[in-house]
C-alpha cells in the first residue's frame, strides 16, 4: 500500500500465492495494471487460463514462446521471465520495440519462483529485469527460504525503491525425512532433529548398503534404486502413510515405476467400497468421453483398479484430470508423476517419494537445486488432513551428504 517492493519467503503452502493475489485484485479494482511474471511456461500458461476464468478474457494478456494474446485496456498480463526481459532490452535497444508503451499504467509487477535467481539459466535474466525495469514499479516478489535473503533484499534496495523483507521460516505442515537402510528405513535426523542420524558417522565408514562403492558412484548415470523404492514402497502402506506420490524426472522412469507398483501392490490397495466409487467414476467417464476407453492402456485401467496410476506428459489431459480427480478424492492411494506435472498441477498428498534426487541439466548430470527439492518435499503434507508429512529418499542419494 505504502509503494514498497516485497521480497516474500516462505516455504511451499504457506499462502504466498494467495498474498500476491489480494494485491493484484486491489490492483484491478484500482484499475492499475499488473505483470505476473514465471520462469516457466507451463506456469504461464495455467496462470493466464485461471486469470481470464475470474476477470474475463478481454482483461488478462498473456505473452511466452509464441504466445502473444494482449490488447488494449486489459488489466493483467502474464509473462514467463525471458519474455519479459526480452521487451525491456527491446525498449532500451536500439531496435524499435514491438511494445512500446508496455509499461504505461504498469503499477505492480509479480515475481513468480523467484528463487530460480540462484540457478544459472535464470540468474542474469531477473537481473537484467530488476535493473532495467522502472524504479517506481513496485514489485512483489515469491520465493522459497534461503541463506542469502537478507543480502538480496539489500541489492535490490540499491537498484530499485525500498525494499521488504517478509518471511515465515516455518513449514505450514511439519515433516518428517526417511531413507532406505538395507532393507529398513530410517530417519534422516536425529530425535532432535538438528543433526542426521548416527548411521552416517559409525566407524564402519557410513552407512550399511548393498551396493557396492563402484555401483554407487555410477548410480548417479543409471537412475534410481529400484530395490530400495520397493522396500520404500512396501513401508508406505504397512504404516499408514499413504496416499503418495512418486516423483520421477522423465518418463520413462515413470513407466518403470508402475512396473515397480505391481510388484509391491500385486494385492491392490483399494477396499470394496472404493472400488464401486472407482467403478462408478470410470462408468461416468465412458458415457461422457466413449471413445476415451478404446484409446486407454489396459495397464492403466488394471493399475486403477489396484489403486495407483501414472500422470506425466505421455498420458491424453483428460486422462491426467481423471486420475487427478480421484487421487484428490483419496480413491486412488499412489500417483507416479513427473516433476514438472507435480509443478504444473500443484497436488499434494501425505508422502513424497523421490526415488533419485539427481537430474540430467545443461551441465551434465547433478543433483537437483536446493529450491527445486524443497519445492518437492513441499508437496509432502496436506493442511488440513495431515497431522505431519513424510518425505523419502533412496540411500546413495542420503550417502552423498
Amino acid at each position: 500500500q505504502n509503494g514498497n517492493s516485497v521480497l516474500v519467503s516462505a516455504y511451499g503452502g504457506s499462502g504466498k500465492s494467495v498474498a500476491a493475489d489480494v494485491c493484484l485484485c486491489k490492483n484491478v479494482v484500482d484499475e492499475c495494471c499488473t505483470l505476473f511474471i514465471t520462469p516457466y511456461d507451463h506456469l504461464a500458461r495455467e496462470k493466464f487460463r485461471s486469470l481470464q476464468a475470474i476477470f474475463g478474457p478481454s482483461n488478462v494478456g498473456g505473452i511466452w514462446g509464441s504466445m502473444r494474446n494482449t490488447h488494449k485496456g486489459e488489466k493483467l498480463i502474464v509473462l514467463t521471465l525471458e519474455s519479459l526481459a526480452e521487451i525491456i532490452q527491446g525498449l532500451d535497444g536500439p531496435r524499435t520495440s514491438e511494445y512500446p508503451y508496455f509499461f504505461d499504467g504498469v503499477n505492480l509487477v509479480v515475481l513468480d519462483k523467484f528463487h530460480t535467481f540462484s540457478e544459472k539459466s535464470y540468474n542474469g535474466l531477473w537481473e537484467n529485469v530488476l535493473m532495467l525495469m522502472d524504479a517506481r514499479i513496485s514489485v512483489i516478489a515469491l520465493t522459497l527460504p534461503s541463506s542469502n535473503e537478507e543480502k538480496v533484499v539489500s541489492w535490490m534496495d540499491k537498484k530499485r525503491e525500498a525494499c521488504k523483507l517478509v518471511s515465515h521460516k516455518s513449514e505450514p505442515v511439519p515433516r518428517r525425512y526417511f531413507f532406505c537402510h538395507g532393507s529398513a528405513l530410517e530417519p534422516l535426523l536425529d530425535t532432535k532433529g538438528t543433526q542426521l542420524n548416527s548411521i552416517f558417522s559409525e566407524s564402519s565408514g557410513g552407512y550399511d548398503n548393498s551396493m557396492t562403492r563402484e555401483q554407487e558412484d555410477s548410480f548417479f548415470w543409471v537412475g534410481y534404486d529400484r530395490p530400495s523404492l520397493k522396500h520404500a514402497l512396501s513401508f508406505l502402506e504397512e504404516n499408514a502413510m499413504l496416499p503418495a506420490l512418486l516423483v520421477f524426472f522423465d518418463v520413462k522412469e515413470c513407466n518403470e515405476g508402475m512396473e515397480d507398483g505391481f510388484i509391491t501392490f500385486g494385492d491392490g490397495l483399494l477396499s470394496q467400497r472404493e472400488l464401486a466409487e472407482l467403478d462408478a467414476s470410470i462408468n461416468t467417464l465412458a458415457q461422457n468421453v466413449p471413445d476415451l476407453m478404446e484409446q486407454v492402456d489396459a495397464k492403466d485401467l488394471e493399475a486403477l483398479r489396484k489403486g495407483f496410476a501414472a500422470c506425466h506428459e505421455g498420458k491424453m489431459p483428460i486422462w491426467k484430470n481423471f486420475v487427478l480427480d480421484l487421487f484428490q478424492k483419496n480413491i486412488l492411494k499412489l500417483l507416479v508423476v513427473t516433476e514438472n506435472t507435480l509443478f504444473h498441477t500443484g497436488v499434494v498428498a501425505r508422502t513424497v517419494i523421490l526415488p533419485a534426487t539427481c537430474k540430467v541439466m545443461e551441465n551434465g548430470v547433478c543433483p537437483i537445486p536446493c529450491h527445486q527439492a524443497l519445492q518437492l518435499f513441499g508437496s509432502a503434507g496436506r493442511r488440513g488432513y495431515d497431522i505431519e508429512g513424510n518425505v523419502f529418499a533412496p540411500t546413495p542419494i542420503v550417502g552423498t551428504i
